[in-house]
């Protein structure tokens, strides 16, 4: 979906440039020069930004979200762009078609400026060119030391966790994820009940929803969002919206995924998900049957990293 901003629009999107830091020293005026003339893009997960090979008539400005860059010679990612990075600005600036395929690593916002609104813009502003600039330089210097085996990532500033196998999630674990959390001033939990409560009459996937949760993310470090073991309109917007899930499993272990798994799993990469398992308790008995366990909890849910509790 794309549409111009209305008058109230503008105002939000003005105080997320102003957070960017290659826009970080534009006044009022100059960061309104650019809020009056983008036009912004909303990417469900999975959906092309830009396809390599095609014509570089556009530069973008993450606005929130994630975007993973591929190559046609690579299967996996080869670069990552997190809110507030540049996108297109090498084939913009040289002349050149895009250099790679852009998509959606999850529910995300651009700001689109075409190369005619950008001429007028830095026509006006020279400091914003100055800027973008700036950032072309620092995104050269990236690419000059990149490695082919290291490919760039950033923290994850989003997680959903969702229950795995039939037992949901446990309420010992979630109390000691809000204490250990909650020490942290800018962390935030998100659940359905809240969003119910908060927004009665309008979906998870409603524009004004998503706004909302956009500026939770932008006041905070971290959100946690807390779906369960379906495949609900939360949870789906919870699993769309995150960085990385945390699949959480407990008691009899399963094969079987249950909606919430199968979610995770066609959206977010290996290198993206997360197995914890609860356990009871811990003893010297349990130890064997702890890993016979985790066998077969694993045996269908392959994940980048593992982890025990016991709550």
């Amino acid at each position: 979906m794309r549409f111009s901003f209305r008058a109230g629009d503008n105002m939000d999107v003005s105080k997320t440039v102003r957070r960017i830091a290659i826009f970080g020293e534009l006044n009022e005026t100059e960061s309104s020069a650019i809020t009056d003339r983008v036009v912004q893009l909303d990417l469900k997960r999975g959906q092309e930004l830009v396809r390599e090979g095609d014509k570089s008539d556009a530069i973008f400005v993450v606005l929130f979200g994630r975007f993973s860059v591929y190559a046609k010679s690579r299967s996996e990612p080869i670069a990552e762009i997190s809110a507030g990075e540049l996108i297109g600005e090498i084939g913009f600036f040289s002349g050149q078609c895009r250099t790679a395929t852009v998509v959606a690593a999850r529910d995300s916002a651009v700001a689109k400026l075409d190369r005619t609104a950008f001429d007028e813009v830095v026509a006006a502003n020279p400091k914003i060119y100055q800027a973008i600039l700036n950032s072309l330089a620092g995104r050269l210097a990236q690419m000059t030391a990149y490695a082919p085996a290291n490919t760039q990532r950033t923290a994850a500033r989003t997680v959903a966790i969702v229950a795995g196998g039939q037992g949901g999630l446990l309420p010992a674990f979630v109390d000691r994820l809000r204490r250990v959390f909650g020490r942290r001033s800018r962390t935030l939990f998100l659940e359905s009940a809240e969003m119910t409560s908060r927004f009665p009459d309008a979906s998870p996937d409603h524009p004004t929803v998503s706004r909302w949760l956009n500026q939770c993310e932008n006041d905070h470090d971290l959100v946690i969002y807390l779906g369960d073991e379906t495949a609900a309109a939360w949870t789906q917007k919870a699993v769309r919206q995150a960085d990385q899930v945390i699949i959480c499993v407990h008691g009899v272990p399963t094969k079987e995924l249950n909606p919430a798994e199968q979610l995770a799993f066609l959206t977010h990469l290996q290198t993206h998900r997360r197995l914890v398992i609860v356990h009871d308790r811990r003893s010297v008995t349990a130890a064997g049957t702890m890993a016979a366990g985790t066998k077969i909890w694993l045996s269908s849910r392959p994940v980048s990293v593992l982890g025990s509790l016991d709550p």
